[in-house]
């Protein structure tokens, strides 16, 4: 077996992005209706959506500060088996963007947060191999697994898109046409990666 070198997002891939809990406490302190059904949805199209205005959201980043972002979220169903799995054959690193790019400073109190889930469910990983970055198309590996198309741009052998709500609609032919390969769950991304040693 050949080994790999492989990029892997967080966010939606590994860990549900999920931060309804505090969004939820945040539109019951304005008055607003809070979300009762949540499955599917990601909490960047929700905050779009929520927050018309860059005060509204300036307002709701500031209250979500209080909190540890990734504190109560969950891996994803197979995720945490599946990095390790890969990271005792292949060499794998983590490469995932930050909250609130917009505001920097507050940026790195969520960097903190997400680096201690990532610590915490992955402790086999070294600290080298986690990287704060969204330029992903900078990095040069043989597999890059994300939810966002626009990240699988890279130089990439294996481009594999997990699937998430936000690119439910894209069809096959569409991740055919840029050579992208869809997953559906981390049974399937390691049958994609097999597949290419062979």
């Amino acid at each position: 077996m050949n080994k790999k070198i492989i990029i892997i997002d967080v966010d939606d891939v590994v860990v549900e992005n999920h931060h309804f809990p505090i969004i939820n406490k945040y539109l019951e302190k304005i008055g607003k209706p809070t979300f009762k059904d949540t499955s599917g949805f990601r909490t960047n199209s929700i905050r779009k959506e929520v927050f018309k205005t860059p005060e509204e959201l300036n307002d709701f980043v500031d209250f979500f500060l209080q909190f540890d972002s990734y504190e109560k979220l969950n891996s994803i169903l197979g995720a945490i088996e599946a990095v390790k799995h890969l990271n005792g054959v292949h060499d794998v690193y983590l490469v995932t963007a930050s909250l609130f790019n917009q505001r920097t400073v507050e940026m790195g109190r969520c960097m903190v947060d997400k680096l201690r889930w990532i610590t915490t469910h992955l402790p086999f990983l070294h600290i080298d191999k986690i990287i704060f970055s969204s330029k992903k198309h900078l990095f040069n590996a043989d597999v890059i697994i994300d939810d966002k198309i626009d990240n699988l741009c890279g130089n990439y052998k294996t481009k594999i898109l997990f699937t998430a709500f936000l690119n439910k609609h894209i069809t096959k032919k569409e991740l055919d046409k840029a050579g992208i390969v869809r997953a559906d769950n981390w049974d399937e991304v390691i049958r994609i990666i097999n597949e290419g040693n062979e």
